[in-house]
This record gives C-alpha cells, structure tokens and sequence, in this order.
C-alpha cells in the first residue's frame, strides 16, 4: 500500500478577512493566523501576499496586518512579509515598513509568478561577486564592488558587446557578473580594498 505524500515544513501565505466596509475584520484575521500556525509542518506565514489581497489594501494596512500577524504568532514562528509595488521606489519604503515590524524576511519569489529552486542563483552570484570585487569581510568593499558591478552590467553591453554584432545585447549582462568574479578571482583573489579578516584574541 502506498504511502501518501506527507510535505513538511512549508511556508503558506495567511488569508485576509474583510468587514462589510472593506476594513480588515483582526479578531478573524487572528484566528485565521493561529489556526495556520498551530498546522502541523507549517515553518512560517506569508503575510501580505496575494492570498491576502494585498493589492487592495493600502500602506498603512499592510503595516497593520504585519504588526497583528507579529503580535500574534510572531513569537512561536518566523512571519515573512510580501512586498507587493509596481515601483522600485515604493518596493523600498514597504521592504523597510517590513524591517521596522520585525519580519523575518520579505518575499521575492512574488515578482516572477512562480517560485522554483535556483531561483536565487543569480542574485547569489551576483552579491558574492560584489563581495569578492570589494574584499571578503570588508563591508564598504562590498558596496564599492555592488556598485561597480551594477554600473559594468548597466553599460558593459553596449560598450563591449554591442560592436560585435550581437542581437539583443543585454541579454548577456548576467555572463559579465560571471567574467568579472573570474578575473578578479584569478588577478586580485582579495579585492578592491583588500580582505578583512578576524582577529581572534588570546
């Protein structure tokens, strides 16, 4: 007899309940929070995700919602907050409403529909080799090299690829992150401003 899938450890995304005024209705939303914390296997909560009708609510709603759910269940499991904006701008201000209320974390899978399991190479590749660039274990090194990356990715296509006759230049600004973390792997292994390490006392 086969065995049914049993998935542990999973991260769902709260609902949100309305009153007849469109306000949130918060002694059912934190039933609702309690309810899905006290689930077997659930390891967090999505809070202001789509589930939750995100797009509907307004700034200080969204703060609201992150600030009942941390309240509630903040204290027993990790609650992550969606950011949900058309703007980068205001993607910014939302990430920070987020750290101020103690979230554990922001959702960036939401921007690209569907989530799958490299999908955080790219930006992974792309902050070691900032970090590698400015010098392991040197912060200000690190952003030095984020920013001298984003300026070689924002021009480097057309300065370098554009008079070879590629189509669609832009498309390979991912492989500059790649040959830029090479060369410097391979000519300057310390960076920028040099690596910082720790010293241990006796």
């Amino acid at each position: 007899m086969r065995k049914g899938l049993f998935i542990h450890r999973i991260i769902p995304a709260n609902l949100m309940p309305f009153r007849a005024d469109l306000s949130i209705d918060e002694p059912s939303y934190r039933k609702h929070l309690r309810w899905l914390a006290d689930a077997p296997g659930v390891a967090g909560i999505v809070v202001n995700g789509h589930a939750a009708e995100v797009s509907s609510l307004s700034r200080e709603e969204r703060k609201r919602a992150l600030a009942v759910a941390h309240g509630e269940i903040g204290g027993r499991i990790p609650v992550v907050s969606g950011v949900y904006s058309d703007g980068t701008s205001e993607a910014i201000e939302l990430a920070r409403d987020a750290k101020a209320a103690g979230a554990a974390g922001v959702l960036y899978a939401i921007m690209f529909k569907q989530v799958h399991f490299f999908m955080g190479f790219i930006p992974g590749i792309k902050a070691f080799t900032a970090a590698v660039l400015g010098g392991i274990g040197n912060i200000p090194g690190a952003m030095i090299g984020g920013i001298f990356l984003g300026l070689i990715e924002s021009v480097g296509p057309s300065l370098f690829l554009d008079g070879l006759g590629i189509v669609a230049p832009y498309q390979l600004k991912d492989a500059i992150a790649f040959t830029v973390l090479v060369l410097v792997l391979i000519f300057r292994p310390t960076g920028i401003l040099g690596e910082r390490l720790a010293v241990k006392k006796a």
